[in-house]
């Protein structure tokens, strides 16, 4: 049985709510590909040949027109991204620059500042999903769910307090920033490399 709707039993609400989805579907951030791999250098251009129209996406996305700021952003998207970034496979590597790339485009900063502390709060946000996700095992010892739990919340509370700051900061033009000390004692990676834009050499 097809459930869908038809468009001519469609209510006023419901066509509101699909012009509104088609509205934020034309403004999508820029996307890329991977070239190769060589000399510790990942090679990736965007997906659309508009290289024009790319820029402009860039510039949504990073708040700034400056090539070497856009690939330092992108060096730590890739980090905050970890179990991604430490793949060599080129599609999960390109998966972790669009997810960052996706959040920043969605909330829209308007300057290298912004940029800086959404990256901090991606990677907070993911700290601390991962660490909540260990406090759920079933098998987990009741003191290791509980230190779990603690780091947790305290991931959760600096999340808070970014949020605040960048709120702050888009209201005042200045920042408050409350830095906390948080212990990760489980997966930690480091990730070697330089990552480049452009076309194939």
């Amino acid at each position: 049985m097809n459930n869908k709707l038809p468009f001519k039993n469609r209510t006023v609400g419901e066509t509101a709510l699909v012009r509104k989805y088609n509205r934020r579907t034309e403004n999508v951030p820029v996307l890329f590909k991977y070239h190769s791999r060589k000399n510790d250098e990942i090679r990736i251009t965007p997906v659309d040949d508009d290289t024009e129209l790319a820029k402009a996406k860039m510039l949504q996305s990073f708040g700034t027109t400056s090539d070497e700021l856009q690939n330092y952003f992108m060096q730590q998207i890739r980090l905050v991204f970890s179990e991604s970034a430490s793949s060599t496979e080129g599609d999960k590597l390109i998966a972790s620059f669009c997810k960052g790339i996706t959040i920043l485009h969605e909330l829209k900063p308007r300057d290298v500042i912004e940029v800086m502390l959404i990256i901090q709060m991606i990677g907070v946000h993911n700290l601390a999903i991962a660490t909540l996700s260990r406090a759920l095992l079933p098998s987990q010892a009741a003191e290791s769910a509980e230190a779990y739990i603690q780091q947790t919340t305290k991931m959760l509370r600096t999340f808070a307090q970014q949020m605040d700051a960048l709120k702050n900061y888009r209201r005042t033009g200045q920042q408050k920033v409350i830095v906390e000390h948080v212990n990760v004692n489980q997966g930690g990676q480091a990730v070697v490399g330089s990552i480049t834009q452009g076309g194939e050499e």
